[in-house]
């Protein structure tokens, strides 16, 4: 049995924040890597018209979370997350920028957003594989569909912590640099980030 949830942020130079959207099927976006960072020509998405004027851009990135459930019924019910995958996806076709404003500046900024998605991917692994390989007694009946709800009950609580730090940097990011338009802030924030992706950790 394989279960995967998912949750996403939209964050821009006024940070907006929601679910994944339908169109964002998980697996389909830009995966974080290191030696690939964002370029203006991801950002295909048309401006929402709904954005304030001093919204320059936006960057639509999920971050995802898949486990695989093994059940074994017998004498007793038993379970254990046999293994769990995590992925930081940057969405072009939700992502956009006005005209006039792809500047090296914004570009940098828009770029923390989606390494931020990236250090709280880490996060969010690291507390998840503590679930793997535990033998668990299953609480209710050898039902597959009560099963796979108590081990999403599991899964949510530690997703929902990782995302409200995470929401909470993401507001202090924009705050602390005026959306990317302090550049002192900037890069100490471009700095910090950095560090974070270096030690996986915030």
């Amino acid at each position: 049995m394989r279960r995967t949830s998912a949750w996403g942020v939209a964050a821009g130079v006024v940070l907006l924040w929601a679910g994944v959207a339908a169109a964002q099927e998980i697996g389909t976006g830009i995966r974080w890597e290191a030696g690939r960072p964002l370029r203006w020509s991801d950002f295909r998405g048309r401006v929402d018209p709904g954005a304030g004027p001093r919204a320059a851009a936006l960057t639509s990135a999920s971050v995802s979370l898949g486990y695989e459930l093994e059940v074994r019924t017998g004498r007793r019910c038993e379970l254990e997350v046999t293994r769990i995958e995590t992925a930081a996806e940057f969405h072009p076709e939700q992502s956009w920028v006005r005209d006039g404003a792809r500047t090296d500046a914004i570009l940098e900024h828009e770029q923390g957003h989606f390494d931020l998605a990236e250090v709280f991917r880490a996060v969010l692994e690291r507390e998840a594989s503590a679930l793997v390989g535990r033998v668990q007694r299953c609480a209710g009946r050898a039902d597959p569909a009560a099963v796979e709800a108590e081990v999403g009950e599991q899964m949510a609580r530690i997703r929902q912590g990782v995302f409200d730090e995470l929401e909470r940097v993401q507001a202090r990011y924009d705050a602390e640099t005026a959306h990317g338009t302090l550049p002192d802030a900037q890069r100490a924030w471009t700095a910090r980030i950095r560090e974070a992706l270096r030690r996986g950790a915030w």
